[in-house]
Formats: structure tokens, C-alpha cells, sequence
């Protein structure tokens, strides 16, 4: 199983996601790469 340990894919907290479609895209390419799971890491 693959994980993603540093995903800035929150939408409008640092320098991820601007948007709830931008996080889903995000998440799809994930998904589409194989990982299976995410840990999201905001910086605030």
C-alpha cells in the first residue's frame, strides 16, 4: 500500500489547494498514482 505523509491538499490553508476541485483533481491524481491513503499536514 502506498502513502502520501506530507499533502498540503486542503482548500485555501497554505500553499495547496485553492479550491475544492483543486483538492479533489489532487486527490484523483493520488488515486490514480496508487496511494491508497493521505495525511493531510497544514501548517497551521
Amino acid at each position: 500500500m502506498t502513502y502520501d505523509f506530507h499533502a498540503h491538499i486542503w482548500p485555501c490553508a497554505d500553499h495547496g489547494s485553492r479550491s475544492e476541485e483543486d483538492t479533489e483533481a489532487q486527490l484523483a491524481i493520488l488515486r490514480a498514482s496508487g496511494v491508497k491513503q493521505v495525511v493531510a499536514t497544514p501548517h497551521f
